[in-house]
């Protein structure tokens, strides 16, 4: 059976430079405390949404103008860290190696009549006592966004790299290669409850035509915070927010462990449907 990774990156960003100003590139590679690459690191100025993200190999590139600034590098499961970054009149490298998120381990677990995690649940009505405040906190937004959709044959049956296959799908010998690539960029303008506007700036796509991808930001909002939310291309059905108003009845939550980042507590959540689906939620309190 052949397998697939499907990786989807977008950026947003609202933060707009003067454009007469001059840009200088500032780039660099993010890297773990093994010196291996983090792929879709989250790199932005402090306080705005301009930035980046990482690609494959780890590597970032933006132009932003002369000035100093606040830069901050985040990826879930990765100290967050921000370094102070100056650009004069040339180009800028900055290489940054993230440190793993160490959370605190339970040592034990109360569980309430039902066998259920007491803490977690504790928790959990917390974050789900906010879902709508937080569903409803902006009215409307407008941003520029870039979407990269890539489809990759991660492995391969050997029968399927003869006859010429893997030299038509331009596989490596281990049956490895990315077999479809999009890139689109848009302006986009979002008013509650759901009128969407978007306008596609540039696009562009290479490879093999693709079962489903992702070449819109419209195609990929997914909110956590309505009760019911849809993902297109993976389901005609809607799925139950881990944090809707019901979410007690469809799913289990256990307490991992805790962490503090600039001051804010992070609570490692074990998330199982009561059924087969398991997952890892952060819920984050200031």
């Amino acid at each position: 059976m052949k397998r697939f990774l499907l990786s989807v990156f977008i950026l947003l960003g609202a933060f707009v430079f003067k454009a007469s100003a001059q840009q200088y590139v500032l780039s660099g590679k993010i890297t773990d405390v093994n010196g291996k690459p983090i792929s879709y690191v989250s790199v932005y100025i402090h306080n705005s949404t301009y930035g980046t993200t990482t690609n494959e190999d780890g590597i970032y590139k933006f132009n932003i103008p002369a000035g100093t600034y606040n830069l901050v590098y985040r990826f879930v499961g990765y100290k967050e860290r921000i370094e102070k970054v100056v650009i004069n009149d040339r180009e800028e490298r900055r290489d940054i190696q993230l440190e793993d998120e160490i959370y605190q381990l339970k040592t034990a677990t109360i569980r309430d009549k039902d066998g259920m995690d007491t803490a977690a649940n504790v928790i959990m009505r917390k974050v789900i006592a906010k879902r709508e405040y937080y569903l409803n906190e902006i009215k409307s937004y407008s941003c520029a966004i870039y979407v990269k959709g890539v489809q990759k044959l991660v492995s391969a049956p050997k029968s399927l790299l003869k006859g010429g296959v893997s030299r038509v799908l331009d596989l490596d010998s281990n049956g490895r290669g990315i077999l479809y690539q999009s890139e689109q960029l848009s302006t986009f303008d979002f008013e509650r409850p759901n009128k969407v506007k978007e306008v596609t700036i540039a696009s562009r796509a290479a490879g093999i035509t693709p079962t489903f991808s992702y070449y819109k930001a419209s195609d990929l909002q997914a909110n956590f915070y309505n009760n019911v939310f849809v993902i297109n291309g993976l389901s005609a059905n809607g799925f139950v927010s881990p944090i809707a108003a019901n979410a007690f009845s469809y799913y289990r939550y256990k307490l991992i462990g805790q962490t503090v980042t600039n001051g804010r507590t992070i609570d490692k959540i074990q998330l199982s449907a009561r059924g087969r689906a398991t997952m890892l939620l952060r819920a984050i309190f200031i």
